[in-house]
């Protein structure tokens, strides 16, 4: 059979796509008349409006009334996307976004042969391999690997994809849906291979896998690495666009605490809240069975559950939580706040109870004292975006913390 010619139309529009996408024109750019545009690829002036036409359905230009055709900003033309614009996440956290393609090819041998055949593709089929690191400040905190089904979205090219973001790219470029895109999330302890491309603060990387299907088959496989505050930002992102797919534990109230599980914390506060699970989130806690004891006592007198972990296991587990259970998070220091934050657990607001007078701390409140470390905590809770506050108990007025 022979092979179906692309109209004239079609060829100039991908043409122009590429030169906006690739940052040959700029945002608000002009573009040529269409005279000299029909003269530059040598198709008439009817060629040249429908061309145009269509790149404007697609939003990468815009007209003005007498004045002509101008390129499109890039937030314009990625309205209605769904994606992650992990640069402009970094920058909203405060830190500066940097980013750079490590590796794109196209694979023309047999490797792979797992992923072409979850794409229905057979092994000497061409695939798109993707390679990309994100950076906060100096910190490596994101690593894409991705790979697309080639015959679906030919002619990517590096220039393009070191300009714009891959999937508002192939949705623009290909007239793809980001509605085919379902996000699954896990954590794990980092790997020797993960720890090659990312900065770690703590040993928890997420893993983010997102598929992208066409006609119910796969033509795009991504697993992104994240580090650091990053996991938290991009899953508060897609909670808002109603993407995400993993469970999000129902932390009624976290609290910082000397002593952590106490006749006013497991009565009068598990009460006051509603919860009905007390979770102490403590490394020397989780090894105390005579501090268990007499904790889990305190529970049994409100009517509550209660649970011991450590920091590790409360990063790794906390998100597998029922609905059914409403979780009172209880830690010892601002410090072990921060820790659980850094590995993703949704903590968006902290309760500081006691925090007792020891050589070296100030008061703060009543009963609160601190020193330099606890304050360089607190500062990176808030830095994250977590509301800190003072409060000894549910009837008190709250004293929002600043940064000190």
């Amino acid at each position: 059979m022979a092979k179906k010619s692309v109209p004239l139309y079609q060829k100039m529009m991908v043409a122009i796509m590429h030169q906006v996408d690739a940052g040959a024109w700029h945002e608000d750019d002009k573009l040529p008349s269409e005279k000299i545009l029909g003269e530059q690829y040598q198709v008439s002036r009817i060629t040249v409006r429908k061309a145009l036409a269509e790149l404007q359905k697609r939003n990468y230009v815009y007209t003005k009334h007498g004045q002509g055709t101008f390129v499109t900003p890039r937030e314009r033309r990625n309205q209605g996307i769904d994606f992650w614009n992990t640069e402009q996440i970094i920058a909203q956290m405060g830190y500066h976004p940097s980013s750079s393609i490590d590796r794109f090819q196209v694979v023309t041998d047999y490797r792979y042969e797992d992923i072409k055949q979850q794409m229905g593709l057979n092994n000497d089929d061409y695939l798109y391999k993707i390679e990309k690191t994100y950076i906060a400040d100096s910190q490596r905190v994101m690593y894409r690997r991705v790979f697309i089904a080639y015959e679906r979205f030919p002619q990517i090219t590096l220039s393009e994809l070191e300009h714009t973001e891959i999937i508002p790219l192939i949705c623009r470029k290909y007239g793809f849906s980001t509605s085919n895109f379902p996000l699954s999330v896990t954590v794990v302890r980092a790997s020797k291979q993960t720890k090659h491309y990312l900065d770690h603060t703590h040993d928890n990387v997420y893993v983010f896998e997102r598929r992208g299907y066409d006609r119910d088959r796969m033509v795009y496989l991504e697993k992104a690495y994240v580090t650091g505050l990053l996991p938290l930002h991009l899953m508060t992102h897609d909670n808002e666009k109603g993407s995400f797919k993993m469970s999000t534990p129902d932390i009624v109230l976290t609290r910082i605490d000397n002593r952590l599980v106490h006749g006013q914390v497991g009565v009068v506060w598990t009460s006051a809240i509603g919860a009905n699970l007390l979770l102490v989130a403590n490394d020397a806690a989780a090894k105390d069975e005579l501090q268990q004891e007499l904790m889990t006592a305190t529970a049994e007198t409100a009517g509550v559950g209660i649970r011991f972990w450590t920091l590790d296991k409360t990063i790794s587990t906390i998100h597998k939580a029922s609905a059914r259970q409403h979780i009172f998070l209880v830690v010892k220091t601002p410090a072990d706040v921060l820790t659980l934050v850094k590995g993703g657990v949704p903590i968006t607001e902290v309760n500081v109870g006691n925090m007792h007078y020891s050589d070296g701390k100030e008061q703060i409140s009543k009963k609160v004292y601190m020193d330099q470390a606890d304050k360089d905590a607190i500062n990176g809770l808030i830095d994250a975006g977590v509301k800190v506050y003072i409060k000894d108990v549910p009837e008190d007025k709250e004293q929002v913390l600043q940064k000190f």
